[in-house]
């Protein structure tokens, strides 16, 4: 860091990275959420193959109210999973939402970054201009007095 150098907007770049950290937060709990949804959709399909490789595939061991019935928990099933599948692509377009706030937060940091760096650069400048001003006049002093 430049010497003496202070960025007037760095409580707005402080900010910032507080507004990418709540983002980031945001983003994590979403994705768990959609995977929480994913989870559910897998278990229902699982429990549905469950179901369907227990069905007798012969006359003999087929019984009719339990077919009545295993199709009815079918049914079941299959609404639930068509339920969690809504609730998947809205919590999907959740997600997109805060991957898009995110990356807005993180380009508004990065701008702020990017002049901060400038500013302090230009005031390297400005003192290395400074110094090199003093050298050359402590050497014309030296020189002339000779």
């Amino acid at each position: 860091m430049a010497q003496g150098f202070v960025f007037k907007l760095q409580s707005v770049l402080d900010y910032r990275g507080e507004q990418v950290q709540q983002a980031q937060q945001m983003l994590a709990l979403e994705v768990g959420t959609l995977n929480n949804i994913q989870s559910r959709i897998d278990g229902i399909d699982s429990e549905i193959d469950q179901v369907l490789s227990n069905v007798p595939e012969t006359p003999d061991g087929f019984d009719l109210v339990t077919a009545e019935n295993t199709q009815g928990y079918i049914f079941t099933l299959k609404k639930k999973r068509q339920m969690s599948l809504s609730e998947l692509e809205q919590q999907q377009r959740m997600v997109q939402r805060c991957q898009e706030q995110l990356k807005e937060r993180v380009v508004a940091q990065k701008t702020l970054e990017k002049l901060k760096e400038k500013k302090e650069t230009e005031h390297q400048v400005r003192l290395d201009k400074i110094e090199s001003e003093q050298l050359e006049e402590v050497a014309l002093r030296q020189y002339q007095g000779f």
